[in-house]
């Protein structure tokens, strides 16, 4: 027992019970963590009586980007891909990844860069070359023929007409449309 009273019906007749909660954030590992809960033995009413909850849950949170942030610079370090070269890329001031969002002081769009910067390495070539549209077309085609080559990513689509065997994508960069069309292994991109 403590000293709570039920928002409901004013008993003083409580109990402690915990209850754990798991959470991933992207591209993050699972965490858990115990959130106390009060129940009233008179009318049944359950909840967090104290308001404890939040700030147990928040930081739980941010112990978990901490982590998230020191796995995702540990593992876009082990491609060979140096730190200094993103922070050159993206024009961030020197030693900001490995010192700062190293230490675990990261913002939520230094975290979002990393997620990006893991997920498609190739956006640093991008931004290395100053976000130039010809560099952005011939990276984005090099990388969709590397995916349809290299990982053979399914083009199949059943219909009842039979499986789709081309593709025919469209993007607009700019005022430049582009086309990446293809059956088989073969792709061909033009600009109009």
């Amino acid at each position: 027992m403590n000293n709570l009273e039920c928002p409901a019906c004013g008993s003083e007749k409580i109990k402690d019970l915990n209850i754990t909660e798991v959470r991933q954030l992207t591209l993050g590992s699972e965490f858990s963590y115990q959130i106390p809960i009060h129940a009233c033995e008179v009318c049944g009413e359950e909840g967090d009586f104290n308001g404890k909850a939040d700030g147990i849950r928040e930081l739980a949170m941010a112990n978990a980007r901490v982590n998230l942030a020191k796995d995702l610079i540990s593992s876009i370090s082990e491609t060979g891909m140096k730190l200094a070269y993103i922070e050159r890329a993206f024009e961030i001031p020197q030693r900001t990844i490995s010192s700062k969002w190293g230490s675990g002081k990261v913002s939520a769009s230094g975290l979002a860069l990393l997620r990006i910067v893991k997920s498609m390495p190739w956006i640093v070539h991008i931004a290395d070359n100053k976000f130039d549209r010809k560099e952005i077309r011939s990276t984005v085609q090099l990388v969709w023929g590397n995916m349809l080559r290299d990982h053979k990513i399914p083009l199949t689509y059943s219909t009842t007409e039979g499986p789709l065997t081309s593709i025919n994508v469209e993007f607009i960069l700019g005022n430049d449309r582009n086309k990446l069309t293809g059956t088989g292994q073969t792709i061909t991109s033009t600009v109009e």
